[in-house]
């Protein structure tokens, strides 16, 4: 006979690491005391299976106080403190509350209430992080195996292990009638009890697990299911089968009293019983027997029930008020055991709210407290009688993440000087310029929610109040529920906003999808407190006037601009969400715009009418007709201008020029006008004379310009106007190999006419404009063309001209997830490869200008993905094949190769003696050396170049991004850009280049002390869709194969 009745021989004492269990005494008292661990008795039998409800474990995150303490009430108080160490997502852990309540003894239906408080310290803002609840009393996957403590086990009598596979006589009266003919299980006896499995064998259930056989056949009947397996119909029907194993129904808890003489005799004429009885010792010398049923399924089954079911909780004051606690037979109501709370039960889900609303943004913000309510209540009734000794865990913890504050960023802006002026900027001591007219304008504001505020934002707001913009982007115009408030030393101040666009806001007009703001000011005592501004140049000089003079090597200025913060403790500025009855605060936080000054020569500077009607004489000045309806915008964005009624049309001189640049390249490219020719140069453009000059576009749409006929001309005469298109004041500044096109105006062509009102032209954009013609008029003929010149490279947008390869890093297999892809910086690099990374970093007019989608390459198919970009490229000049014909596209290009690419976008030359030692005779010996000389390439460090090596990835897009003009600075990197599993060494060589050709990113160009330059990146872009644009260059370019893509 096994051991099976002796006192219990050395517990183990093991504590479950970090859980907490509870002891359900006899007589259905509840003590709470930490889990041990009974010793697993010699000669139990029965595999244990795996637990059916595990949970992710996620430990108490670092940084985190917590102190537990009982009140007078009987209240425990759970205070956690979130410290400065604290990460940005947070772990709290509940169950420590359960530390007060050791060895407390609970009848059923007692409650336990709680209260929770954090206190967050860590000067971070913080809210709860949406799905992250977890209340289980399963245990987790951090424990490993039973021996390390994994499983809670059941305890038997006298504290005698009992394998989880024996699950007890949970049989309800129904089989028990149906097996024994009796009335209920009270009437079966003990003799009966050992009989059970010839029972089952003489109504045909035999062979293994017949008592699964049983009750499968027995349900199915019942629940009117033809289910193959237990598994399967629990399954199907969880809350029925569990209605039925597990209700009230259950008549017998399987405890019988015999002495030991007749329960040796049973056990020899049963053996499987010395399997499955435990038994204890009774005060009068017999034993208290009880059989555990060995069904591995029903095992299953009852483990995930009863062990999630032994408590039951609340969240919230209310609904701990409204639970009716009792230890008759009826349920709880208005509580939800364990079991109710896991992942997509309806329960879950509230609970998941619960904590979102009370969580949620300003109730978690730094320095701040929340106090909230639970309480668990011991599930007597459930329970039954089924099981006197039952030990379980509890674990509840929840996530918060740091929430980013709302940022108010100065939104871009170019303006030419002359306008009218915004008041409130300040000088180098903080003081308000004032009466001075300093011509810069009213600033307008990026309002930037956290990603997880905009959605909250869109799920609560009316649907009226969501704007769809052309992009498909959704946004809702927070002048209607966004106000900055400060409050702090009795000084209370308010802000509000309103649209910058138009006061009524009834339009939808926004700037690259965002609205644009105005910030009202706040009046306190009936006096008017605005948002001031700063703005400072490169050296940090503090501008306070827009005024310079203008030259050819200083056509615009370029100021960052900000908030002054003066003495306000701007720490202490919140912004406030009001949607309904909802109001939620956040911290605000200020960011820099950039404001570009292009100057005016102020030679017979004037601005001119935009009239709606067309003129019935003629003009005087220079003068834009526009139809009545057409919308005016500010700069290019989609943003309307506010007071349309000020939109003028600026008229200035053309900046001196002693080489007269721009009069000679119209003589020399257009037959139509000689040196005979009398020319008048004048720059236009629109501006908004009552907002600092701003400049204003109309979004493509046609604008009719009038000139007033010469002096000693009239409408008889011939005229021809040359548009210098693309020539604005802050970009191409060099005359003679800007970038921009030169497009000719004549009755010729059919785009001039002399009018009665003056000579009229049809144009979409401004810039300088040439008026020539000829005492007496003659002369016929087309246009040349714009003569040969290099295409041009896009050095001024920083996008990311390679992506990762959609392969996982370390197993090679597909992925879509982008931290798992590789870039390769130590690959070889392929010679489509280069042809589509310069292919995409054309600018568009270049790109357009060389447009094709045929080449002479024996092996360029037209179906290839490369075929745009090696053809254009081809057709620009930039690639040449081999002798043979063939272009080898997916060969590994070398560094000769690739540098004589980079060289064929400059046009640069170099007379001296080879930089390398190892290039001499080479065929692209000069290339190499024009590059080196130009600082696009570098040799190795014992001198050589390596022309024929193959060029790495690294090394190309390091060369790449010399040769577009990019000086990445791993410094001033931002957070959120993307990085890769093979690019994390910030100490490789090309780790920095490597982060700049895979980042779409704003920045700022700044000089170091020794003037080298270096940039500051300000803002990570999305990743851009380069199948989807070169499909919009192919619709733009092909006539003969539009949209396609290859």
């Amino acid at each position: 006979m096994p051991n099976r009745f002796d006192e219990r021989k050395g517990g183990n004492n093991k504590m479950k690491k970090r859980m907490l269990s509870t002891l359900l005494t006899l007589g259905m008292l509840l003590t709470l005391t930490p889990a041990v661990l009974a010793e697993v008795p010699e000669g139990s039998a029965g595999d244990i299976p795996e637990e059916t409800c595990k949970v992710e474990y996620k430990e108490q995150s670092d940084g985190i106080e917590i102190q537990t303490e009982k009140d007078s009430n009987n209240i425990i108080h759970l205070d956690i403190t979130i410290n400065e160490t604290a990460p940005s997502n947070v772990v709290l852990d509940f169950s420590s509350v359960i530390q007060e309540a050791e060895n407390i003894t609970y009848m059923p239906g007692a409650i336990q209430k709680f209260k929770v408080h954090i206190k967050n310290q860590s000067g971070k803002n913080y809210q709860y992080k949406d799905g992250s609840f977890v209340l289980s009393t399963a245990d987790t996957d951090d424990f490993g195996t039973l021996e390390e403590g994994a499983l809670l086990p059941f305890l038997g009598y006298d504290g005698q292990y009992i394998p989880i596979t024996a699950v007890g006589s949970m049989l309800p009266q129904y089989f028990y009638q149906d097996l024994f003919g009796k009335a209920s299980s009270a009437a079966v006896t003990f003799e009966e009890m050992c009989q059970i499995f010839d029972k089952l064998e003489e109504k045909g259930y035999e062979g293994e697990n017949p008592l699964d056989s049983y009750m499968l056949e027995y349900l199915n009947k019942k629940l009117k299911t033809d289910c193959g397996s237990m598994e399967e119909l629990y399954l199907e029907k969880p809350k029925e089968v569990s209605s039925i194993l597990f209700s009230s129904g259950v008549t017998h808890n399987g405890i019988y009293t015999v002495n030991e003489q007749d329960l040796q005799k049973y056990i020899s004429e049963y053996p499987w019983l010395n399997t499955y009885i435990y038994a204890q010792r009774s005060a009068q010398g017999n034993l208290n027997v009880q059989i555990k049923w060995p069904s591995e399924v029903l095992a299953k089954i009852s483990y995930d029930h009863w062990y999630q079911r032994l408590f039951q909780f609340a969240f919230g004051q209310e609904n701990i008020e409204k639970l009716k606690t009792n230890t008759a037979d009826d349920p709880f109501t208005n509580a939800h055991d364990v079991a109710d709370y896991t992942m997509n039960e309806e329960t879950y889900g509230e609970a998941n709210e619960y904590f979102k609303d009370l969580l949620y943004a300003d109730a978690l913000n730094s320095n701040e407290e929340t106090v909230f309510d639970m309480a668990f209540a011991l599930n007597g009734p459930l329970m039954g009688n089924v099981y006197q000794n039952y030990s379980f865990s509890w674990y509840n913890v929840i996530e918060l993440e740091e929430i980013e504050p709302v940022t108010i960023t100065p939104a871009d802006i170019t303006i030419y000087t002359g306008g009218e002026s915004y008041d409130s900027v300040v000088n180098g001591s903080g003081n308000e310029i004032g009466a001075v007219n300093n011509g810069l304008p009213t600033p307008g504001f990026y309002i930037d929610l956290p990603e997880s505020v905009n959605a909250w934002l869109l799920e609560h707001v009316d649907k009226e109040n969501i704007i769809t913009t052309e992009s498909g982007k959704q946004i809702v115009d927070l002048s209607k529920f966004l106000t900055f408030t400060y409050n702090y030393a009795g000084e209370t101040r308010t802000w509000e906003l309103e649209r910058y666009d138009t006061h009524d806001n009834e339009n939808n007009s926004t700037a690259y999808d965002r609205f644009i703001y105005r910030i009202k000011p706040a009046v306190v005592e009936n006096q008017e407190i605005p948002i001031r501004l700063q703005f400072t140049d490169e050296n940090g000089m503090f501008m306070t006037s827009d005024d310079f003079t203008v030259d050819l090597e200083d056509l615009f200025h370029e100021y960052d601009m900000t908030i002054y913060s003066g003495d306000l403790e701007t720490q202490k500025v919140k912004a406030v969400l009001r949607v309904g009855e909802q109001v939620v605060s956040y911290a605000a936080e200020v960011g820099e715009g950039k404001l570009t000054v292009r100057g005016v020569t102020d030679q017979n500077t004037a601005t001119t009418e935009v009239v709606t009607e067309v003129p019935v004489e003629e003009v005087d000045n220079i003068t834009a007709h526009v139809p009545e309806d057409t919308l005016f915008y500010i700069n290019e964005s989609q943003l309307e201008v506010a007071e349309p009624e000020n939109v003028k049309l600026l008229v200035d001189s053309i900046v001196p020029d002693e080489d007269n640049t721009l009069y000679t390249k119209a003589v020399d490219g257009f037959e139509e006008i000689t040196s005979e020719h009398n020319v008048k140069f004048n720059y236009l453009d629109l501006v908004d004379t009552g907002n600092g000059n701003a400049y204003v576009t109309t979004a493509g749409k046609p604008i009719t310009v009038y000139w007033p006929y010469p002096a000693g001309t009239d409408k008889m005469d011939e005229f021809h106007i040359v548009h210098y298109e693309g020539l604005d004041r802050n970009n191409n500044t060099s005359l003679a190999d800007g970038e921009y096109d030169m497009v000719l105006y004549s009755e010729e062509n059919g785009n001039l006419e002399n009018t009665d009102q003056g000579i009229r032209i049809t144009v979409e954009s401004f810039s300088p404009f040439a008026l020539f013609w000829e005492e007496d008029s003659g002369g016929n003929g087309g246009h040349g063309g714009n003569g040969g010149n290099k295409p041009s490279l896009n050095t001024e947008d920083h996008y990311g001209y390679i992506v990762g390869y959609p392969v996982d890093y370390a197993t090679g297999e597909p992925t879509d997830d982008q931290a798992r892809k590789p870039v390769k910086p130590q690959g070889k690099i392929t010679r489509a490869e280069v042809a589509t990374i310069f292919f995409r970093m054309l600018t568009d007019e270049s790109r357009n200008a060389y447009w094709s989608q045929s080449n002479s390459f024996t092996d360029v198919a037209a179906d290839a993905w490369y075929n745009n970009a090696i053809s254009t490229m081809a057709n620009a000049g930039i690639l040449d094949g081999y002798e043979d014909g063939s272009f080898h596209p997916n060969g590994y290009i070398t560094r000769a190769e690739f540098a004589t690419i980079a060289v064929r976008f400059f046009d640069l030359s170099y007379q001296g003696e080879d930089l390398f030692p190892d290039i001499d005779g080479h065929w692209a010996q000069d290339y190499i050396n024009q590059a080196a000389d130009a600082g696009i390439i570098e040799g190795y460090p014992d001198g050589t170049f390596g022309p024929q090596k193959q060029i790495t990835r690294a090394e190309a897009v390091t060369l790449v991004n010399r040769t577009l003009d990019r000086h990445p600075d791993p410094d001033h990197f931002l957070e959120d850009m993307l990085v890769w599993p093979d690019n994390l060494d910030t100490k490789a060589w090309y780790y920095a280049d490597m982060q700049e050709a895979t980042n779409s990113h704003e920045y700022q160009m700044k000089e170091d002390a020794q003037g080298n330059e270096y940039e500051v990146w300000t803002k990570i872009l999305p990743i851009r869709d380069w199948e989807a644009l070169e499909k919009e260059w192919s619709d733009a370019n092909s006539s003969e194969n539009p949209g396609d893509v290859v």
